[in-house]
This record gives structure tokens, C-alpha cells and sequence, in this order.
């Protein structure tokens, strides 16, 4: 009789593990959509403030315009010249200071040393940089010859017939 008895508490010992067993999984899978979810919702908040925080930098300038005041100097980092508009890389990449694919420059650099590790002349990135600012919206890059040397060719010689 008491092998029945413990037989029976067995079971349903085992019966109840199932059960809780399968809550538990239950419970674990939606744990896991949630916590997808919050992932979700984070990436989408940082790139709402990241958004935000890009908005606040043109109005800063355009704030600092208004007032009369240089929003650019050569004594700027470039990582904050970089900062101040999301288009400002393509102007910098138009005077070819950072941004195209065979040149690179450390955005701890100034604008001025950055100009002048590649030689070129900082008067006119500084114009270039206020041609943008004096309009964001209707500004179009004018490529500059690489490297700042301005005209200068290259020619390869043709192989003639007779040295084929």
C-alpha cells in the first residue's frame, strides 16, 4: 500500500514538474520578446537623440551667426568642426581634409594642422567652410584637385608597336 502511495506522489510530483516546467518556458520566451523589444526601443531613443543633438548643433550655429559670431576657426578641433553639421564632413572631403577614401586626418588635429599636414592652404577651407555655413541647404561642393597641388598631370608613356 505505501508503494501505491509513493508511486502516486510520484507522479504527481512529476506531472506538476511538467507543468511548471512548461509555465517556465512560457514565461522565459516572453521575457525574451520583451527584453527584444526594450533592445529595440533603445536603438530607436538613441537615434531619436542622436536626431535631437544634430538639430541643436544648426541651431547653435545659426545661432552664433546671427550674432555675428566665427562659428569656425583653424584652432578647432576637427572632430567639433565635424560636429557641427552632418554635411560638414562633405565640405572638409571636398577640400580633401578627411573624408575621401585615400585620405585620413585624426580628429584630435586642429583644422589648421590638419591643413597643413596635407599642404593645403587654410584660407580658403575657411572659405569654403563659410560659403557652407552661410547655407546649408543651398550649398554645393566644388571639388579641389587633390592634395592641393593644383594642375599639376601625370602622363604615362604609350608603348609603341615595335616594343610589344
Amino acid at each position: 500500500m505505501s508503494e501505491v502511495i509513493l508511486f502516486a506522489v510520484v507522479v504527481i510530483l512529476g506531472v506538476y514538474c511538467l507543468l511548471l516546467g512548461r509555465r517556465t518556458k512560457g514565461q522565459a520566451q516572453r521575457i525574451e520578446q520583451l527584453s527584444d523589444r526594450l533592445y529595440s526601443w533603445g536603438a530607436e531613443t538613441r537615434s531619436y537623440i542622436d536626431e535631437v543633438r544634430g538639430q541643436l548643433k544648426i541651431i547653435e550655429m545659426r545661432s552664433c551667426r546671427t550674432e555675428g559670431e566665427s562659428v569656425v576657426s583653424p584652432e578647432m578641433l576637427i572632430s567639433d568642426v565635424l560636429a557641427i553639421h552632418p554635411r560638414m564632413k562633405d565640405v572638409l572631403a571636398s577640400m580633401h581634409l578627411g573624408g575621401c577614401n585615400s585620405c585620413s586626418v585624426s580628429s584630435s588635429e586642429t583644422l589648421g594642422q590638419g591643413a597643413a599636414s596635407y599642404g593645403l592652404n587654410i584660407d580658403e577651407i575657411m572659405a569654403e567652410i563659410e560659403k557652407f555655413l552661410s547655407n546649408p541647404d543651398g550649398y554645393v561642393a566644388d571639388p579641389k584637385p587633390h592634395g592641393g597641388a593644383q594642375g599639376i598631370q601625370i602622363q604615362i608613356p604609350q608603348r609603341t608597336a615595335t616594343e610589344n
